[in-house]
């Protein structure tokens, strides 16, 4: 992890130094294939070619939760939502989505994780993914918000946009999972003027 002058600050993980000539992560196919991190920089969270998630302690450089158990392939795309909680969406080549929530034991200083499947594969490959912002972050003197926004539910409702090679998805994960909206593909006569 570098700051903002580019100087190296903190390795996640072991150094090429650190791992035995015999055990190298590029020869038994672990690879990193998306990260995140928060929007304050304290935690990030890496997806990798075994389908395991793991969050990170950027400050201490330390692993504070690995999921190995819920996507069965490789990890395509994870994000962050908005705000100063530990909740974020993965995706998976399969087409798996889930809404993940780690959480801090006071009492054991270790993390847990709860998590929601969003998607079950069946549209097929998630191509793009886009966590959108809450109307609530959106300053309303600089945007035409409109006054049915300033609901309390709608403050602090997180979305997602989805689409795979089948369809696109609105899905509401915060303060409840909720598939909104489905559109499918158009047709090329529908595409073509």
């Amino acid at each position: 992890v570098f700051d903002l002058f580019e100087e190296l600050r903190q390795t996640l993980g072991p150094t090429i130094d650190q791992v035995p000539a015999n055990e190298n992560a590029l020869q038994r196919g672990i690879s990193v294939t998306s990260i995140d991190m928060t929007e304050n920089g304290d935690a990030l969270v890496a997806g990798y070619t075994t389908g395991s998630i793991i969050l990170w302690d950027v400050i201490k450089g330390v692993i504070l939760r690995s999921v190995t158990d819920i996507h069965p392939s490789p990890i395509t795309s994870v994000r962050f939502l908005s705000g100063a909680d530990l909740k974020l969406v993965s995706v998976d080549a399969g087409g798996l989505v889930h809404k993940l929530v780690f959480s801090k034991n006071i009492l054991w200083s270790n993390y847990s994780v709860d998590y929601d499947c969003l998607l079950d594969g069946t549209a097929g490959q998630i191509l793009a993914m886009s966590v959108l912002p809450p109307i609530s972050s959106i300053d309303p003197r600089r945007a035409m918000v409109p006054k049915h926004a300033t609901h309390p539910f709608l403050l602090n409702l997180d979305l997602i946009a989805l689409s795979s090679d089948r369809s696109s998805f609105a899905i509401a994960v915060e303060p409840s999972v909720s598939v909104l909206h489905r559109w499918a593909k158009p047709t090329p006569e529908q595409i073509r003027p």
